[in-house]
């Protein structure tokens, strides 16, 4: 009986650190794959075509981006100044775009070929922001 007992809490003890949430690791912006680094951290101050808030594309300087933050495979990018404010999820090993939690996404207003969820962090991003 007493073996019993220790092998049921050692099992709830095992679920409960495996359930644990590890937070992210910051990570250099030359860690990220090439596609992300190229687009956000290589050229600083680089004109990009966007859409606004009205879906009208207009050019207008990349915000400064804090340092990249990565999940497992995934990779959070976060850059915010000026008109635009860009938070997405990228896996870091194709490139390809997890989900865009930008503020247009949250708000409703989605964009031509932009991939807006509700769900925002990703469930592929199983960690805590810093």
């Amino acid at each position: 009986m007493f073996n019993i007992s220790i092998l049921i809490l050692a099992f709830v003890l095992l679920q409960t650190c495996s359930n644990t949430i590890k937070l992210a690791e910051k990570i250099e912006p030359e860690k990220v794959h090439l596609k992300q680094f190229n687009y956000y951290y290589a050229e600083k101050n680089k004109k990009v075509k966007v859409y606004d808030y009205h879906g009208v594309l207009e050019e207008t300087t990349l915000p400064q981006c804090d340092s990249p933050l990565l999940c497992g495979n995934v990779v959070y990018i976060s850059c915010v100044g000026g008109q635009l404010s860009i938070h997405e999820y990228y896996n870091n090993i194709n490139g390809m775009l997890v989900q865009d939690c930008s503020e247009p996404c949250i708000n409703g207003v989605i964009l031509p070929n932009q991939k807006c969820e509700r769900k925002c962090p990703p469930r592929e991003w199983q960690c805590e922001k810093l």
